[in-house]
C-alpha cells in the first residue's frame, strides 16, 4: 500500500516505497486549476520528496482523467492585473517551476487530459512528460493577450526548437498526443488514458538503480544542455572520476564479474 501523506488540502501525495517512487497529485477537480495555495503546497510536497532518501524518482500528476492541469484561476488573475503583483506573482509561479527543474531526483510529469497554460508549463519543469493518447497541450495566453510566464518561452524552445514553439505560443492551438512525440515535447504515449500507470513503469526502469548514479546522471546531462560543450565535458570528466569512487560504483563493478544483482547503498 502506498504510503500517504496528510496535512496538505489541494494536493496528494503517495509513496510507493518498494518501487522507491513519490506521487504527487494536483487534486482540485475538475481541471486542477491553479491558484497560489495550490502552488505553495506543491513546493511543499516537492520538498519532502526529495528530503526522502527512500524515494529515487517523482512523478507528478493530476487528479481524475479530464485534465493534468489548465494554468492559472482567471478570476484569482483577474486580482493581480497591477504591474507589482503581475511580476510578483510570475516570481513565485517561476521559483516553483525552477526548483522542482533543479531537483536532484528525476522527475516525471503523468499527463492526463488537458495541460494548458501553467499546467503546460510545470510539466515542462519536470525531466520527462508521459501523456495519454487523448491529452491535449498547448499554451493558449495569447487569447487573453499576454504569453506564458513560468518558463515555457525559454523551456518550449529547447525541446522543440524556436521555429515550431513560436507557431504554438502565437496560435494558441492545442496539439494532441502524437504529435507531441512527433516535437519530443514527451518522452512516451500511453497506450491507453492511464498516464500514470505507464510513467510509473518508466520510473521503474531506473529507480532500483544506485541513486548516487542517478542525481549525477541528471546533474551532468543537464549542465551539457546549459554550458558549452568544452566546458561541460571538462566538467564531466571530473564528476566522471568521482563518480568511480563511490561505494556503489565498487559493488556495481563487483555484481557484474561476480553474476549477481547489486546491492547498492542507496537502493
Amino acid at each position: 500500500m502506498p504510503e500517504e501523506t496528510t496535512g496538505l488540502k489541494l494536493v496528494r501525495t503517495a509513496k510507493r516505497r518498494e518501487d522507491r517512487i513519490g506521487i504527487i497529485t494536483m487534486d482540485t477537480p475538475p481541471l486542477n486549476v491553479f491558484t497560489r495555495e495550490m502552488k505553495d503546497e506543491l513546493r511543499k510536497a516537492f520538498e519532502e520528496m526529495d528530503r526522502d532518501p527512500g524515494i529515487a524518482a517523482i512523478i507528478l500528476t493530476g487528479s481524475g482523467e479530464r485534465a493534468f492541469n489548465v494554468g492559472s484561476d482567471i478570476k484569482e488573475l483577474k486580482t493581480h492585473l497591477t504591474i507589482g503583483k503581475v511580476k510578483e506573482r510570475a516570481r513565485h509561479e517561476n521559483d516553483l517551476n525552477n526548483y522542482i527543474q533543479n531537483l536532484a531526483k528525476p522527475t516525471i510529469a503523468a499527463i492526463n487530459g488537458y495541460a494548458l497554460g501553467g499546467g503546460l508549463e510545470i510539466a515542462l519543469a519536470c525531466d520527462m512528460r508521459v501523456c495519454a493518447k487523448d491529452s491535449k497541450l498547448g499554451t493558449p495566453e495569447i487569447k487573453l493577450a499576454v504569453f506564458p510566464g513560468g518558463g515555457g518561452t525559454e523551456r518550449l524552445p529547447a525541446l522543440i526548437g524556436y521555429s515550431k514553439t513560436l507557431e504554438l505560443i502565437l496560435t494558441g492551438k492545442m496539439i494532441g498526443a502524437d504529435e507531441a512525440m512527433q516535437l519530443g515535447l514527451v518522452n512516451r504515449v500511453a497506450t491507453d488514458s492511464n498516464a500514470l500507470d505507464e510513467a510509473m513503469e518508466l520510473a521503474r526502469s531506473f529507480t532500483s538503480c544506485s541513486l548516487a548514479a542517478i542525481k549525477m546522471i541528471k546533474k551532468v546531462v543537464r549542465r551539457g544542455s546549459e554550458l558549452s560543450f568544452d566546458k561541460a565535458n571538462e566538467l564531466s570528466m571530473v564528476d566522471f572520476e568521482d563518480a568511480f569512487a563511490t561505494q556503489d560504483a565498487a559493488e556495481g563493478i563487483n555484481a557484474f564479474l561476480e553474476k549477481r544483482i547489486p546491492l547498492f547503498v542507496d537502493a
